[in-house]
């Protein structure tokens, strides 16, 4: 047994594959000479003989020359292949500007090949996204307004006021009766007097002043309506 045999027939195969593909140079050359039905028998044994390379090539040439012959499906089929097996195929410089834009338009067209991973959803058991929703807000109660103030406050004023006057009043008349009292010592009589005229000044200022607070109040509740 020859023991170069085996290395032999693996030498020449690996050549003859990387060999030139000589039906598809001669269908490119049918192509640029606008012979597209010859361009198309020659492609049928390219096919054949084409190394994995070459096969986007026989795909491509056979689309540009159905296209050229008026047969867009056959043409679209093909360019699918071609961009199937080789993404960045494009057309050659020879061909026409519509022939370049049919291919365009397929190759947009394309959808990956057979065996690219896609992604994958995620597994039923992985933790769920919760979509905070915000919580509605409690109703805030309204501040009250400055003119609604007013007239409380005035009117408050007034009662209090109203109230010292008369413990004022009631102290000054009873300062009053003392000092006038004739069995009184004369200095207990003068005190009483001066105590009494104190108190009632002060009880004349406040009800002025709580009368005022009135009328105050009560301008401001009605600029309110």
């Amino acid at each position: 047994m020859n023991p170069f045999g085996p290395a032999l027939v693996r030498g020449l195969f690996l050549l003859l594959a990387a060999a030139p593909n000589a039906s598809l140079s001669e269908a490119k050359a049918a192509f640029q000479s606008l012979d597209y039905a010859t361009c198309i028998r020659r492609l049928e044994p390219a096919g054949g003989q084409s190394a994995p390379a070459d096969l986007a090539q026989v795909e491509l040439y056979r689309g540009l020359c159905h296209y050229q012959l008026g047969d867009e499906q056959d043409a679209a089929e093909h360019f699918q292949s071609a961009l199937q097996l080789e993404p960045s195929t494009v057309p050659p410089p020879g061909a026409n500007r519509r022939a370049q834009a049919f291919f365009t338009s397929v190759a947009a067209k394309v959808k990956p090949r057979v065996g690219t991973p896609r992604p994958r959803s995620p597994p039923s058991d992985a933790p769920k996204r919760v979509a905070l929703m915000p919580s509605p807000l409690a109703p805030v109660a309204a501040a009250p307004l400055p003119g609604a103030v007013l007239p409380v406050v005035l009117g408050s004023a007034a009662v209090g006021l109203a109230a010292a006057t008369i413990v004022f009043g009631l102290n000054a008349k009873a300062d009053e009766t003392r000092a006038n009292d004739n069995n009184a010592f004369q200095a207990a009589a003068q005190k009483s007097g001066r105590l009494a005229e104190r108190e009632a000044l002060i009880a004349n200022v406040g009800l002025a002043v709580a009368s005022a607070a009135a009328v105050g109040a009560v301008v401001a509740l009605l600029l309110q309506k």
